[in-house]
């Protein structure tokens, strides 16, 4: 390999010319202490004087040789050799021509002759010029040889490899070791073999081949090369060659990615689902359609030859021609506005245009035709002030209808309550059984009414948010008191045992009027109502985990249907059911025991299995008993609570 980068630089530094000196074949006779007893023609040529000069001096100290900087002192042991008999053929010597500043070097030989010696030294300063000259090319060379950043190889004539840079290593996956004496068919894909092959016959006719191939890394893995072959020359014949191989297997990948993304491109251009255009500035300053999908020309009802070159004003009413040229002179970017546009068939229609104009006068612009959305828009307009209207109207009917309800429900409490206090009237007189079966009868009918028109009420009040809430503390031990005062008489008349058995010492944030007659008052009687007689109802009042005030309710009476279970709080609720004892139902208690927790911030859940019972949870907030005292006016459930 050096071999011929020397050839090469050789064939470079040999046209140089000239020489310091013409001293080829100089020959100096010393005797045995040194001293030139003769020179030859080559130092004569110099003059006479100056052969008189050299003539009688040390060779040693003599100016032909003055001053040696580098081989002074070798010189001279050498010459010492030469006198005391000994030959040398070879030596290469430092010195400065005579009466000048002008360095040489020559190569030197000594023969010991009986009685004298003969010296002689040839001029070789041109071949050490040429020789330097050479290696400065040879390691500009090598030095891009190593550091080129692709791989570089070094083949000879039959294809295998001779010498290889760092790059190679790194493209081929494999160390010099592994790649120099291969063969290059031993790395590359048989199908792309017939390439190289015809490459590297094209470099032996002296010309560069440049091809692609796949190379198999010493890891398996497949990568693609662009490779240059260059042929090494050595005196016009042709014994090898230089391959350059750079991985271009990102750049390939890279290129088909592009090439994907352009038929992406092309296809979502032509398929989208609104009309494409795209052109240019014409020299008439017209601006004319170069591109177009086919949703473009069917919008427009153009064939797409129509359409090309064609002025995008045709395409837009006369009032909007105006304003599309103004958006395309300011160069304006994704500018989007509503047109006019204007069909083949003279028939125009809204649409909604977005303009992308560029600074080199091309354009882009965006088309669709929006004459169904402003339909939509237009009868969805129509539906919503329809829709206000109606909304409007059911106000003005709710509010006659909860007046008409109000009013109805003051009239009748009047009567209700007087048939009330008839009835109790003649339960005090001397009735028969029959008699008092049938006036019991009354009572019942006139009570069952009298609550029913109460909760038409109050659900006339939840609807129309018209309640007010009178918060504050209450003892869970007065809410216990208050359920068996309020339904100890109603549990013993159908013989149910009501038995409050758990009460924790805490406060609950409630309006304990509303609690008691709305809430914790429906919730109990239903599960009076639902229960058969000698059963229990269980109620507990305390704290549970999460801080709320929990009353609990169980029964074990009939339970509720689980097709039931979703509505039980709903007012749509159609299916009342009798209680065990067939007592009606207003269909309104749960709704309204539902609203009011709520309202109170608390909720009411229900745990239920059919024939075996109802567990009713009510749970509302708690209060700090230490900041509350309790009402004067419940001064026998405040006395309840000391008592506790």
């Amino acid at each position: 390999m050096k071999a011929k980068i020397v050839h090469i630089s050789d064939s470079v530094t040999k046209q140089r010319s000239g020489t310091i000196a013409d001293l080829l074949n100089c020959i100096v006779v010393i005797d045995r202490e040194g001293v030139i007893l003769d020179v030859n023609e080559y130092v004569t040529a110099m003059g006479k004087s100056r052969r008189k000069l050299l003539l009688s001096d040390n060779i040693g100290e003599s100016i032909l040789l003055h001053p040696a900087v580098e081989a002074e002192p070798y010189v001279k042991v050498k010459i010492e050799s030469l006198i005391a008999g000994n030959s040398f053929t070879g030596l290469q010597v430092n010195g400065m021509l005579p009466g000048t500043c002008q360095k040489f070097w020559a190569r030197c030989f000594g023969v010991n002759c009986r009685g004298y010696c003969i010296v002689g030294f040839e001029d070789i300063t041109q071949q050490k010029l040429l020789e330097s000259e050479s290696l400065g090319a040879v390691q500009k060379f090598q030095a891009l040889f190593e550091n080129h950043p692709g791989g570089v190889f070094c083949f000879d004539a039959n294809g295998f490899i001779l010498e290889v840079n760092n790059g190679s290593c790194k493209v081929s996956g494999y160390n010099t070791d592994e790649l120099i004496g291969r063969n290059f068919s031993r790395f590359f894909i048989r199908q792309d073999l017939p390439t190289i092959v015809a490459s590297a016959q094209r470099v032996f006719r002296g010309k560069p081949a440049h091809f692609e191939a796949r190379f198999i890394r010493k890891d398996g893995n497949k990568i693609h090369l662009f490779v240059t072959f260059i042929p090494i020359t050595d005196k016009a014949h042709i014994d090898g060659y230089y391959g350059i191989a750079l991985d271009i297997t990102e750049r390939k990948r890279l290129s088909k990615l592009i090439r994907s993304l352009k038929e992406e491109y092309e296809d979502l251009f032509e398929n989208a689902p609104m009309g494409l255009f795209s052109g240019c500035l014409d020299n008439d300053g017209e601006y004319v359609i170069s591109r177009l999908n086919r949703k473009a020309s069917s919008i427009f009802g153009y064939h797409r030859d129509e359409l090309y070159r064609l002025p995008l004003t045709q395409l837009v009413s006369d009032e909007d021609q105006a304003g599309l040229t103004e958006t395309f002179e300011d160069n304006i970017k994704s500018q989007a506005q509503e047109v006019l546009g204007l069909r083949k068939d003279g028939t125009t229609f809204p649409a909604w245009v977005s303009v992308d104009a560029q600074e080199d006068q091309r354009f882009i612009i965006a088309v669709d035709d929006i004459s169904l959305r402003k339909e939509m828009e237009a009868t969805q307009a129509r539906l919503i002030q329809e829709l206000k209207d109606s909304h409007h109207a059911l106000e003005r009917k709710s509010k006659l209808q909860q007046l008409v309800l109000r009013m109805l429900g003051h009239d009748f409490r009047s009567p209700f309550n007087s048939i009330l206090g008839g009835a109790r009237l003649l339960m005090e007189l001397g009735l028969t059984d029959e008699q008092r079966e049938l006036v019991d009868i009354i009572h019942r009918s006139a009570t069952h009414e009298l609550k029913l028109i109460d909760n038409l009420l109050k659900f006339s009040h939840i609807e129309e948010r018209n309640i007010r809430f009178n918060v504050e503390p209450v003892s869970a031990h007065v809410i216990a008191h208050e359920i068996k005062v309020q339904h100890g008489e109603e549990a013993k008349k159908k013989h149910i045992k009501l038995i409050v058995d758990q009460v924790d010492s805490v406060y609950f944030k409630v309006d304990l009027d509303l609690l008691m007659r709305n809430v914790v008052g429906n919730i109990v009687h239903n599960a009076i109502k639902y229960s058969y007689p000698g059963q229990e109802v269980s109620i507990h009042v305390l704290k549970d985990r999460d801080g709320f005030g929990v009353i609990q309710v169980q029964d074990k009476g009939i339970g509720i249907p689980e097709e039931l279970l979703p509505y039980i709080f709903d007012i749509n609720l159609t299916k009342n059911r009798m209680g065990t004892q067939k007592e009606k139902s207003t269909g309104f208690g749960l709704y309204i025991a539902s609203q009011m927790a709520k309202m109170m911030g608390g909720q009411v859940d229900v745990e239920t299995v059919p024939d075996k019972g109802t567990l009713m949870t009510l749970r509302v907030p708690l209060a700090l008993q230490a900041r509350h005292r309790l009402p004067r006016k419940r001064s026998r459930a405040h006395d309840l609570e000391q008592s506790h």
